[in-house]
């Protein structure tokens, strides 16, 4: 049979369409599959959670940040875009008053009303993928750290029930694991939270100085409570057992 003399699909072209699809999925799946927007596949648990950074609690998590830095920038995106938004939908509503309500502009008032409703999509869409890219962020620091005190309790012994209580081996694992994974969602919604107090203040400034005054202020004191938590945190190398050494 000549090239290109069929004139219908035959079932030879179907079977050679299901192997480069075959092909296809196999040798680019993988890559697709990394690449989508706000998804970085978890692969656990680690082979090797490495060697931790034990001087502080900051070093430490700063340490579990570093571990997996594209999915900490992807959440630190999805953050921003998402407390940005959240900080301008006040004002496409006052726009949608004062050129749509006051003026009586029917046109205008619909306008702002359909970007009102699509800043919703938008902020619907930021927010699900801030959860799921900050959720994975929590999953592989749960994991690493989970990895990292079980490696350390292995290579006690049967020196370990002596130098610590049963009770604190439960503790570090059922709770400050976790609750060194939720202090990194400072990386996220934190680092969003900070530049959309920004953006407030500096649109704020030309309106009314006071209150802008008064949102540097807020966004101080949430700062000092985000830093008096971690250094709530004790030691990791003292309340975990975890230790620099593999």
């Amino acid at each position: 049979m000549k090239a290109g003399s069929a004139t219908s699909i035959t079932e030879f072209d179907r079977w050679m369409l299901r192997d480069w699809w075959r092909h296809s999925k196999t040798r680019y799946g993988r890559w697709l599959a990394a690449t989508r927007v706000g998804q970085v596949p978890l692969r656990l648990p680690h082979p090797d959670p490495g060697i931790p950074d034990a001087r502080g609690p900051l070093r430490y998590m700063w340490w579990l940040a570093l571990r997996q830095p594209v999915r900490v920038l992807r959440g630190a995106f999805f953050g921003t875009a998402w407390m940005v938004g959240l900080a301008a939908r006040p004002y496409l509503i006052a726009r949608a008053v004062d050129d749509g309500l006051r003026k009586h502009d029917q046109r205008a008032l619909l306008w702002w009303v359909g970007a009102i409703v699509i800043s919703g999509f938008v902020l619907a869409w930021l927010g699900i993928m801030r959860h799921r890219t900050m959720t994975m962020v929590r999953e592989d620091a749960t994991a690493r750290s989970a990895a990292l005190v079980l490696r350390s309790v292995s290579h006690g012994g049967s020196a370990l029930a002596r130098r610590l209580a049963a009770g604190e081996v439960s503790t570090v694992s059922g709770i400050d694991i976790g609750t060194t994974s939720l202090t990194l969602t400072i990386l996220g919604p934190g680092i969003g939270a900070i530049i959309a107090y920004s953006v407030v203040a500096a649109l704020l400034w030309a309106i009314a100085p006071m209150l802008a005054l008064f949102v540097c202020w807020a966004c101080r004191r949430s700062f000092c409570s985000s830093d008096r938590c971690c250094a709530g945190l004790s030691a990791p190398s003292r309340r975990t057992g975890i230790s620099r050494a593999p």
